[in-house]
């Protein structure tokens, strides 16, 4: 095999991978989007005080880890368009480095150059911040100074929401080599 022909193989292989990572990017955010809204919908049901804590505490949970799994899963497929373009160099081929000119349809219905996985990370974004604002209201209402089982319950919530935000964070980075070539 020729040099030629193991780039080709090496093409190929970045735009099935490319495929896969933004086939896989959806199929989190479906997975995410199924737990959230069975969340909310528990969350909505319950009555108890603790139990809606504890759902809110979830749901802002999945949904820290949603916004989390968007971005990496963008961050991978990203890498591999990288690849690609940089296959392609070597090609001396263009054929993800362009843009065509969208079909010429009625202005409503015109494509536009919106980047779908931005709408899809801004939207988890904002499920983000919808949880928070569920969360902080529980949590002001569950502020019962009086009740020592309520204020352990509370001061408990605060402290396992800061220590699943720091796993979150520090524990799920995969280790990467970035090199810039």
């Amino acid at each position: 095999m020729n040099k030629k022909d193991k780039l080709i193989e090496l093409y190929k292989i970045a735009i099935d991978t490319r495929n896969l990572e933004i086939k896989l990017f959806w199929q989190r955010s479906l997975f995410f989007a199924a737990f959230i809204s069975f969340i909310f919908l528990g969350y909505e049901k319950l009555e108890d005080c603790s139990l809606k804590l504890m759902a809110s505490n979830l749901g802002f949970l999945l949904s820290f880890a949603w916004v989390l799994a968007n971005r990496g899963s963008k961050y991978w497929y990203e890498s591999w368009e990288t690849n690609i373009k940089r296959l392609e160099k070597k090609l001396k081929i263009n054929l993800f480095g362009r843009s065509n000119k969208p079909q010429p349809k009625n202005k409503l219905y015109q494509a536009r150059t919106y980047s779908v996985s931005k709408l899809a990370i801004y939207t988890t974004d904002l499920i983000f911040i919808a949880w928070i604002v569920i969360l902080s209201k529980e949590l002001y209402q569950y502020v019962d100074w009086t009740n020592s089982t309520a204020e352990f319950e509370f001061i408990g919530s605060i402290i396992f929401l800061i220590i699943a935000v720091c796993i979150l964070l520090y524990h799920t980075k995969t280790t990467t080599n970035h090199k810039n070539n």
